[in-house]
């Protein structure tokens, strides 16, 4: 059971005041249920999910598992909106080593690629992961594209992992101006025009378990504007304690 501290409170407002200033959803989880289940040793697996929630109205979830020296199993459970809290969770067996991938692409026959999402996130300028919970560093790899003239697409990849655990809801972000440019790609993704998204989590240590909340954009905050909120949020603590004393 994860106990919240009074800086881990202030944390998690200070991380709600941020992500409230999300520019456009990608995936929420409240779409669902799907259960992906890898018994027994190594496997791929690969689900389909449509739902207005999602952006382009459709999710593709690979899960993967490479190593697995007991045979046992894993799984990715997806709850959607079903009267409990919307998320992605991910459970892995004793020793198990895996990922899983998301996609969105836009409507399409599961195995074949997407028309294209068209999202305009120019006033944007980071991708947002929504983690709930994890008993392990994660490392997550986002891919964003634009679909080019002949096949060519513009592709920025970037990867960032956490520095341990999660024990509290974190929202943790990347800068698009971190991504690198993809192989074969000349500019990396155009802003105004993001045809593709692909995000993998992979737990740090093998027998890892997490859940994600959500991925979305968002405006990279000012560093002035950082301040003021966790000043605002120092503020709040401190009117709530004198009310207490």
């Amino acid at each position: 059971m994860l106990v919240l501290t009074r800086l881990s409170i202030a944390a998690a407002l200070v991380a709600g005041v941020v992500a409230s200033a999300n520019a456009l959803m990608i995936d929420d989880f409240s779409t669902g249920p799907d259960n992906l289940l890898i018994q027994n040793g190594t496997g791929l697996l690969a689900q389909s999910e449509t739902g207005t929630s999602i952006l382009g109205g459709q999710r593709d979830s690979i899960l993967a598992v490479t190593s697995s020296p007991f045979l046992q199993q894993t799984s990715l459970q997806i709850t959607g909106d079903n009267g409990s809290m919307p998320g992605a969770f991910y459970s892995s067996g004793i020793g198990d080593m895996g990922n899983v991938n998301f996609n969105y692409s836009g409507l399409h026959i599961q195995g074949t690629q997407g028309p294209g999402l068209n999202a305009n996130v120019s006033g944007d300028g980071a991708f947002d992961i929504g983690v709930l919970a994890s008993d392990t560093a994660l490392t997550f790899t986002v891919t964003l594209t634009t679909y080019g003239m002949g096949g060519v697409d513009e592709v920025s990849t970037g990867t960032m992992t956490t520095s341990g655990p999660v024990t509290t809801p974190t929202t943790f972000s990347m800068n698009f101006s971190d991504m690198n440019v993809g192989a074969g790609s000349t500019m990396g993704f155009d802003s105004s025009n993001l045809s593709k998204v692909s995000v993998q989590v992979a737990p740090a240590n093998a027998g890892g378990d997490f859940a994600l909340a959500s991925f979305s954009t968002a405006p990279v905050p000012e560093p002035a504007s950082l301040a003021a909120v966790v000043i605002g949020v120092a503020g709040l603590l401190r009117r709530r304690k004198s009310r207490r004393v």
